[in-house]
């Protein structure tokens, strides 16, 4: 029995010289356990035949004569028989066991390229690995160089069973083998573009790709279509790029993941933009080009930094193709096929004044080098044309510009001074109505000179002169006086004679209106009329002309005093009605029929003429 414990079995009854059956009930009863996680397999390995045989309460066992010995010829042990030719009487049963349900041993076999390590037990090719007692829901996890696999003990659990002699009993160990290509990995690749939806792919599409661990240096690169492309417009392809798992690795890295989990890789396309430099150099002025270059999109560039141009220029940014200026330093991120930088340039601004010979300023503001400058509005200046300016641009170098002519800004301070032509002006005389003394001459004299005036007096009629007057002030002859900005008309200034103006009643009753002033060829207003007793008013004689005025009548007063006589005339000549009348002494009058003077006894029957002896009021009846 195990580990050579005898037992001595009795042959049941009815066993004969050849056969015999015996009871193994008692054995089984007898058998000592490995331990508590084991437990009989109901199985039997007879003598060194290796396989178990399923265990029954019998036996039985065939004799026969071999060499006048008395040996066993088989054993049938229940319906599985299994012959082992002895030389001897003994039969040795050896039993064998299982481990919970559960658990398992194991015997794995190194099918591998090279040593296989798990559970700190190494094994060269070929070589068996065991493990003792693991439960089915663990993990073995095998080592081969820099690979490691994990393999669920269930899975190594369904390989073939067999039980293996240790310790004087049988063991159930289940065997399975590891080789290379357990090893390998099956990595799920996709070529695909997500950023950019213009991409164009060439022999590409979702496929797997196997990582071998017998090759060393293998890289993700090396695993994949060697004949993929892809395009994008004016893009230049510069490589892929690799995402396993969803984090970026580098095409030329080794593999190194050594488990036994999914993996997915991507790969997409990288991209790259070119992009140059235009310094864009002002006219006559040079710059060193920087050099361009490509670099993958969706990655920034540095700009550089140009140079000032001394004196005349400032570098002020890059213009990009999105019409944004970038400063020097500023990282610029590439998201174009070609995109050129244009340098930009800032004119340094120099001060600018326009000013006049003796100072004053006209205009004063900046202006940027090499620009047309701003001309302000042309100077003027009473008495003065306006010639030109002059500039100093070089030291003592004085050049003459002609306003509103172009001036590129120079890369200095300038200041413009007017130059200027003094004007002369004429002066004529003008009489206003002199009869004689009037300077024939008109002349020219500039701006601000002296001038005297001519000597002569002027004469008018009716008039004494005051003056010569140019507008604004009158001067007296010999005067001096300076030329003005302008012609000069020297008009004789006039004060029109007064005279008086008389008047004579001639006898009237009523006052003569007094004596008044006016002026010489003014015209005059004649006063009312008079009364006088047996007259009537018959207007007022201009004695210097003979004219007679009626009241309300106007005249022009002469250059003398003027006398206004009254004129009178009779104011009736015949007596037709009763009443009291005025009459005149010396002056004849008709008496109607029928009339007579009051206290006259006489009645005339026809007109008659009367004179009275004294001038007075006379009644008629």
């Amino acid at each position: 029995m195990d580990a050579g414990t005898a037992s001595t079995l009795n042959a049941k009854v009815g066993s004969t010289a050849s056969q015999a059956t015996y009871d193994l009930k008692t054995v089984t009863e007898q058998l000592i356990k490995p331990g508590d996680s084991y437990v009989f397999a109901n199985k039997w390995v007879i003598n060194k035949n290796e396989t178990p045989c399923d265990a029954t309460d019998t036996m039985t066992v065939m004799f026969a004569q071999t060499d006048g010995n008395l040996v066993f010829d088989a054993v049938n042990v229940n319906v599985d028989g299994q012959t082992n030719v002895k030389t001897d009487n003994n039969i040795k049963l050896t039993s064998c066991w299982n481990l919970v349900d559960g658990q398992y041993n194991l015997r794995i076999e190194n099918k591998t390229t090279g040593t296989l390590t798990a559970k700190q037990t190494e094994a060269a090719v070929n070589e068996i690995i065991e493990i003792n007692n693991v439960s089915g829901k663990d993990d073995i996890e095998f080592k081969k160089g820099k690979w490691t696999l994990k393999k669920p003990v269930s899975d190594l659990a369904e390989g073939s069973i067999k039980y293996v002699n240790k310790d004087g009993k049988y063991y159930q160990y289940r065997e399975s083998t590891i080789t290379d290509q357990n090893f390998e990995k099956k990595v799920t690749y996709t070529y695909r573009d997500d950023d950019f939806t213009d991409t164009k792919f060439s022999n590409i599409g979702t496929g797997t790709a196997t990582i071998h661990p017998g090759e060393e240096g293998q890289t993700w690169e090396s695993i994949l279509p060697k004949d993929a492309t892809a395009a994008r417009g004016k893009f230049t392809f510069a490589g892929w790029s690799y995402l396993l798992n969803g984090a970026e690795i580098s095409e030329t890295k080794e593999i190194n993941f050594y488990d036994d989990g999914a993996h997915s890789l991507t790969v997409k396309p990288i991209w790259k933009g070119t992009y140059s430099y235009n310094v864009n150099a002002p006219a006559d002025e040079t710059v060193t080009v920087p050099k361009g270059g490509s670099e993958i999109v969706n990655t920034n560039i540095e700009l550089p930094q140009l140079n000032d141009i001394s004196g005349r220029y400032t570098f002020a940014g890059w213009l990009g193709s999105d019409n944004k200026i970038y400063q020097a330093g500023e990282p610029y991120r590439i998201t174009e096929a070609n995109v050129t930088f244009t340098a930009q340039w800032k004119a340094v601004p120099y001060d600018l004044k326009f000013v006049d010979e003796d100072g004053t300023v006209y205009s004063e503001g900046t202006a940027d080098y090499n620009t047309q400058i701003t001309w302000p509005s042309k100077p003027t200046k009473e008495g003065y044309t306006f010639r030109n300016w002059i500039v100093e641009l070089d030291k003592n170098e004085w050049v003459k510009v002609e306003h509103g002519s172009k001036f590129p800004m120079r890369d200095q301070d300038i200041t413009f001074i007017a130059q200027w032509f003094i004007n002369s002006y004429k002066i004529s005389y003008d009489g206003n109505g002199a009869a004689m003394g009037v300077p024939a001459e008109t002349v020219e004299q500039n701006y601000q000179t002296d001038y005297t005036i001519d000597t002569v007096v002027p004469t008018k009629t009716g008039y004494t002169f005051q003056g010569w007057s140019d507008g604004t002030t009158t001067y007296q002859p010999g005067a001096v006086f300076k030329v003005p900005a302008r012609d000069v008309v020297l008009t004789a200034q006039w004060k029109a004679n007064s005279h008086q103006v008389k008047y004579d009643g001639n006898g009237g009753k009523t006052s003569a209106p007094e004596s008044k002033s006016a002026d010489y060829n003014s015209n005059v207003s004649v006063a009312a009329g008079l009364e006088k007793d047996g007259y009537l008013f018959d207007g007022w004689e201009q004695i210097s002309t003979g004219k007679v005025l009626t009241p309300g009548a106007s005249f022009v007063m002469p250059d003398m005093d003027e006398t206004l006589k009254a004129k009178w005339k009779i104011a009736y000549t015949g007596i037709y009605e009763a009443g009291v009348y005025y009459l005149i002494q010396g002056q004849s009058y008709i008496l109607g029929p029928g009339r007579k003077a009051q206290g006259d006894s006489s009645t005339y029957t026809a007109n008659v003429t009367i004179y009275v002896p004294q001038s007075g009021y006379y009644t008629f009846e």
